[in-house]
C-alpha cells in the first residue's frame, strides 16, 4: 500500500473552493463534510491527471532555500472510532480519535498546525488526552528560521538548515498526495460521490492497528488536486485482533483533506 494510505492509517475547498482562509490556528470545522459537498471536475487523460499533482513548492526541500513564491493552504480532519468488548472485564470499550491540521505556504513563510484528541470510554474508566503542535518557518539567506513555543508557551526562534516537513504533504495523518500522480487507471469516476474512487485497505494506528477497508475519493478543481476523502471504513474480516484483547470490533475512519490555492498571507509570531 502506498505511503499516503499508510500514513492515514498512522493516526487538505468548498463547492467553489474557499475564497479566503484564516492562515493560523485550527482549521474551519467540518472539513470532512465540506469535502463531501464538492463536485470534482472530470480529468480526461493520464497526462492531465499527473499534472494536477504538480507540487507548487517543488524545490523547497533540502538546501534549495526557496518556496518558489507558492501560495496555498491545506486543511485536514480525521475522525476514527474503535469499539469492542474487553475480554478481561466483559465491558464495552470505545476509543475516539480526532486529528486536525493546517499547512499554509505564503511566499517565503510556512505555518504548520496539528492537533489531536483521544478519548476512551468503558464501564470502569474514562480518559482523554490532547496534543497541539504549532510552528512557523521563514526563509533565510542560507537557512530557515523555525519559530516554536517553549515549555512556558512563549514563542522562540532557532535557525535550521532544512525543513522537517514536505510542503505538499497534507499533514501527518494523510501522507503525500503526490503518491497518486501515477494512478490514473486505478480510479473510477463516481456520480454518487462526485469524484474519482478506489478501494483501499490499511492498518490504522488511530484504531490501535486494526486493519480496515475503505473508499478513497479524489476531487479536482481548475486542473489541480483539490480534495481527498476516506469514507465507508469497515473492519477487515480477516483482521487478527487477539493482540488487542478485544472482540466484536467495530470501527469507522473518516478523513477529509481540503486544499485552497491562493489568497494566503502569514505574519510571524515574533
Amino acid at each position: 500500500m502506498k505511503k499516503a494510505v499508510a500514513a492515514i492509517a498512522a493516526c487538505v475547498i468548498s463547492a467553489a473552493m474557499i475564497a479566503s482562509f484564516a492562515a493560523c490556528g485550527e482549521p474551519e470545522s467540518g472539513v470532512i463534510d465540506r469535502v463531501k459537498e464538492i463536485a470534482s471536475e472530470r480529468i480526461g487523460s493520464s497526462e492531465a491527471w499527473a499534472a494536477a499533482f504538480t507540487d507548487p513548492t517543488l524545490g523547497a526541500s533540502g538546501t534549495s532555500y526557496t518556496f518558489n513564491n507558492a501560495n496555498y493552504s491545506i486543511e485536514n480532519e480525521t475522525v476514527a472510532v474503535l469499539s469492542g468488548n474487553v475480554s478481561a472485564t466483559s465491558s464495552r470499550l470505545t476509543i475516539t480519535t480526532r486529528t486536525t491540521g493546517v499547512l499554509t505556504v505564503a511566499g517565503d513563510k510556512v505555518y504548520d498546525y496539528d492537533a489531536s484528541t483521544m478519548s476512551s470510554d468503558d464501564t470502569s474508566n474514562d480518559s482523554s488526552s490532547e496534543t497541539v503542535e504549532e510552528a512557523y518557518y521563514a526563509l533565510g539567506e542560507n537557512s530557515y528560521k523555525h519559530y516554536y513555543k517553549d515549555g512556558a508557551g512563549n514563542w522562540t526562534m532557532m535557525t535550521i538548515s532544512e525543513l522537517g516537513i514536505s510542503l505538499i504533504e497534507t499533514g501527518a495523518y494523510t501522507g503525500d498526495l503526490l503518491e497518486y500522480a501515477d494512478e490514473y487507471d486505478q480510479f473510477t469516476w463516481s456520480d454518487e460521490r462526485q469524484g474519482y474512487c478506489k478501494s483501499v485497505s490499511f492498518p490504522s494506528d488511530a484504531l490501535l492497528g486494526v486493519t480496515v477497508n475503505a473508499t478513497l475519493t479524489l476531487k479536482f478543481r481548475e486542473g489541480k488536486i483539490a480534495a481527498m476523502l476516506i469514507s465507508d471504513a469497515a473492519v477487515d474480516p480477516e483482521t487478527d485482533t487477539s493482540g488487542l484483547a478485544l472482540s466484536e470490533i467495530a470501527a469507522t475512519v473518516d478523513v477529509g483533506v481540503l486544499i485552497t490555492y491562493g489568497g494566503q498571507s502569514l505574519s510571524l509570531p515574533i
